[in-house]
């Protein structure tokens, strides 16, 4: 289900936005097209991880293992501590070991963060 929103997300992202023909009128002189940049998939993947940990946290999960979130992003392993890296570098995620497993829960701030992505 992430990973299908996660396309559509892409795909919107990667389309051209054409101005309704009244409003491309009065901008003809400007611009009659505004092209959106499409998303770096890293930031699509960092969005996919925190409102992956957020479920989970609302759930009342508050840990959650880096295989379970590997396997339900469908990425290796390496691509997630690189991207868990980032996200702890901004003190939204911390990683620690629990009972012989890495295992990844938002911070207060994380849940803040993704909070505001869920209502956004």
């Amino acid at each position: 289900m992430l990973l299908e929103r996660d396309h559509t997300l892409q795909s919107m992202l990667e389309t051209e936005v054409t101005l309704p023909s009244a409003v491309e009128d009065s901008q003809a002189r400007e611009d009659s097209s505004i092209n959106l940049t499409p998303l770096d998939p890293s930031a699509v993947m960092l969005l996919s991880i925190l409102e992956c940990l957020y479920a989970e946290h609302s759930q009342g999960r508050a840990h959650m293992p880096l295989a379970a979130l590997c396997k339900r992003l469908e990425l290796r392993m390496s691509t997630l501590q690189r991207l868990l890296t980032a996200l702890d570098e901004q003190a939204l995620v911390k990683v620690c070991a629990q009972k012989d497993r890495l295992v990844a829960s938002l911070t207060a701030t994380g849940a803040e963060v993704a909070l505001a992505l869920q209502t956004a």
